[in-house]
């Protein structure tokens, strides 16, 4: 077995070419993967038919069956995960690309009121940030830049000191920065964020955006353990800040888009919109079991999200 992400730390270098009421919404959203009689899709039917899942072709036995076989042990960052099904992406991957895992997704406006960037590990984030910049660029533009972070604690490994600056020719930082690990002593996420925001090579007009830095707690646990924010709980922080109500435009990357964008749109009020972009993972970093569980888990929020629209 290989580790999955394959040190995916490292992968996103490869790329850089008040309001209450119900959820966010774009102007409608229709599901990837059933019809509106609530039929299953013809690549997911397939794909849980080469995988062995056991269920009915239902939503509620499809979401059920996914998040026992393909949800992965709780508590665990996704780079130490194991991935048992890695020699099988050639078969897999056209099924998973279908289904919206694996390629870029990019914006269909032009001007938005906020940018979402979500937090992960230190070089993942100065890809979101750089993908963000790259954007702007090309003319996307957006009046406020949030920042979604929390008190993860950094892992030794895959938020090294060095992934601040490894590799600048795929992910440009400011020239001549030399940081001091003495100076900087990063120990969550929010800081090493709020440090690469600052030196992360981006247009000065875009670096002229009001930022919003959200620092989301950690929660206690029934158990006494202590669990790092999640992208939920980034989104409920940056809530209890009132932000006025506009048009959103989220940044991830592949293959987690899916699910983000519909944690957020289930948690965002109705006068609130939102898009959520993101860029493709390298071929050669590409993780079967990591395309899976971010399927089983937007298989249960587009159950979730769908659930309050009925309400």
């Amino acid at each position: 077995m290989v580790v999955a992400r394959r040190c995916f730390f490292s992968l996103v270098l490869i790329f850089l070419a008040a309001c209450g009421g119900s959820v966010a919404t774009e102007a409608t959203y229709q599901s990837p993967f059933f019809d509106q009689k609530g039929n299953p899709s013809a690549d997911l039917v397939a794909l849980l038919a080469k995988l062995e899942i056991p269920c009915e072709l239902t939503r509620e036995s499809i979401v059920q069956q996914t998040q026992k076989k393909w949800i992965q042990q709780p508590g665990t960052e996704r780079f130490y995960w194991q991935d048992g099904y890695a020699g099988r992406m050639p078969a897999l991957k056209p099924l998973l690309q279908n289904l919206g895992l694996i390629d870029d997704v990019l914006p269909k406006q032009q001007s938005y009121d906020y940018a979402l960037v979500h937090g992960a590990t230190i070089v993942v984030m100065r890809a979101r940030l750089a993908f963000l910049a790259g954007l702007w660029q090309k003319g996307i533009r957006f009046k406020t830049l949030v920042l979604l972070t929390g008190q993860r604690d950094l892992d030794p490994v895959h938020d090294s000191f060095a992934s601040l600056t490894n590799n600048p020719e795929r992910v440009p930082m400011q020239p001549g920065w030399q940081p001091d690990e003495a100076q900087l002593q990063l120990k969550t996420e929010t800081d090493a964020m709020h440090v690469l925001y600052e030196h992360v090579l981006m247009p000065e007009a875009m670096r002229n955006v009001p930022m919003v830095l959200v620092d989301a707690p950690k929660t206690l646990q029934p158990d006494g353990l202590w669990r790092r924010p999640t992208t939920r709980g980034t989104i409920e922080t940056w809530l209890q800040k009132q932000p006025k109500p506009g048009s959103c435009l989220a940044v991830s990357n592949q293959p987690f888009k899916g699910y983000q964008d519909l944690v957020v749109r289930t948690l965002l009020p109705a006068s609130f919109s939102l898009e959520t972009v993101g860029f493709a993972v390298p071929a050669d970093y590409e993780s079967v079991v990591m395309c899976l569980d971010s399927l089983a888990r937007w298989l249960y929020q587009e159950q979730q999200y769908l659930m309050l629209l009925s309400a």
